[in-house]
């Protein structure tokens, strides 16, 4: 086996060898690759990792490459959430796969511009709240510079048996445990955990990216949804856990997801033992009526008025 890490323009930085055992099942192999440029979300620095697999007289009989990125995660206990050694706050936001014309169905552009209007609001986080997001999702989030909280599906109940979650829980840790962009995996939401298979997280995961419940607590965290102000004006944190919440300030349909941000996020940014929080959610999700339209015709501005990003002027939507 052969593996080589490149750069974008195709130029090989490193290349290691070895032989592949017999019948080895899973094969694992362990290098080191000197001073790589760190992912982050300010500086998403990501490789091409080309894996050959070779016959005896060096022709390639199967290859892949994979973007890659360096980065490292640390819950520190009672502390907080560090990459690269750095300690983080979470300014986030929920995500579903949702847009006004095209309803759930999604593409790579959407998915570039979705992360773009993220980043452009000066968030560095994103919760895929409540199912992992397509492919192209994931490769805006690691190209283009988003933390992610990457989430097994489960609402208020687990939604499957043990068999049945098993199975897709390693599903889903194969198929992104190579996007540096996720921190955690989330087991689930709001008790929709099922606890049988916290443990197996790690099994999969060559990084043994913690697990979180969100709106609970477990672990290192407690990620309690809705909180209200007192609980950031006191001393409430649940045994001097990391707090963060997955979800806060409720903003679907109701216009209320800046009320009162400033002064939570005053509370939130100062206390050490917070790591910030995602707010819920990006975007109004109702689909364009046809029987209507706006004045200047223009999808991208229907978009900004449902994300609250232009004012709706009076007489806008006619019949």
């Amino acid at each position: 086996m052969r593996l080589s890490v490149q750069d974008f323009n195709r130029k090989t930085l490193a290349t290691f060898s070895e032989p592949v055992p017999k019948n080895p099942g899973t094969f694992r192999t362990v290098h080191k690759f000197s001073n790589p440029k760190l992912w982050s979300p300010e500086y998403p620095n990501r490789y091409l990792a080309e894996y050959s697999i070779l016959d005896k007289d060096g022709r390639v009989l199967h290859q892949r490459i994979v973007k890659i990125g360096f980065r490292t995660v640390e819950v520190r206990e009672q502390d907080g959430i560090y990459v690269n050694g750095v300690k983080i706050k979470f300014k986030g936001v929920n995500a579903h796969t949702f847009h006004p014309d095209f309803g759930r169905t999604s593409s790579e552009k959407m998915s570039i511009e979705t992360v773009n209007l993220i980043k452009d609001m000066n968030m560095n986080a994103v919760r895929l709240s409540h199912y992992p997001h397509d492919k192209h999702f994931m490769n805006a989030c690691d190209s283009l510079g988003l933390f992610v909280l990457d989430e097994l599906t489960g609402w208020q109940a687990p939604s499957y048996d043990s068999t049945i979650g098993r199975k897709l829980l390693r599903e889903l840790v194969k198929r992104d445990v190579n996007y540096a962009s996720v921190l955690f995996w989330d087991n689930g939401n709001e008790g929709g955990w099922n606890r049988a298979y916290d443990h197996e997280f790690a099994e999969v995961d060559i990084q043994q990216r913690e697990v979180l419940h969100p709106w609970g607590a477990f672990g290192k965290t407690v990620t309690s949804h809705y909180i209200d102000y007192n609980y950031l004006s006191g001393t409430s944190f649940a045994n001097r856990q990391i707090f963060f919440p997955t979800e806060f300030l409720h903003g679907l349909y109701d216009g209320g997801l800046g009320a009162g941000l400033n002064d939570y996020w005053a509370k939130m940014w100062t206390n050490p033992l917070c790591a910030g929080g995602f707010l819920w959610v990006l975007a109004d999700e109702m689909v364009n009526r046809t029987d209507t339209k706006l004045l200047d015709g223009d999808g991208i501005t229907r978009l900004m008025v449902l994300w609250g990003l232009t004012t709706r002027r009076k007489g806008v939507i006619i019949p």
